[in-house]
């Protein structure tokens, strides 16, 4: 069984990247993708993602409000945010609005499908 995944991302080629380093998994299917704030809870509801990767930098989202409406629109999906560089304060008001964590987009790679992997099962 894949997991389904949604990338909310403001830049074409860090979707595509994300796209990409997900996929050759194989247990991970990316079911969409956007770098419009407005379409999350539309794509949240069509799409159903078990998790949802948002990029905390996209240009019409107002970050934390828009973490709690995703989960009263999809209540099962988990939302990790990607964030520019480490940062705690940031981490912390995420994990307060619901964000199950934080991954550095720079970063990704090493961590993020065991993070997702982990976040899909719960065992984080």
């Amino acid at each position: 069984m894949t997991i389904p995944i949604l990338i909310v991302e403001a830049h074409p080629a860090l979707r595509a990247a994300l796209r990409a380093l997900l996929e050759k998994e194989g247990d991970f299917e990316v079911v969409g993708e956007t770098a419009s704030a407005g379409e999350i809870p539309r794509l949240a509801r069509e799409l159903r993602p078990r998790v949802i990767l948002l990029d905390s930098a996209l240009p019409d989202l107002q970050l934390f409000p828009a973490i709690c409406r995703l989960h009263g629109v999809l209540p099962e999906a988990t939302v990790l945010l990607l964030i520019d560089s480490e940062n705690r304060h940031l981490e912390q008001d995420a994990l307060r609005a619901g964000a199950a964590g934080c991954v550095v987009t720079r970063a990704a790679g090493a961590t993020l499908a065991s993070l997702v992997r982990a976040l899909a099962q719960d065992d984080v």
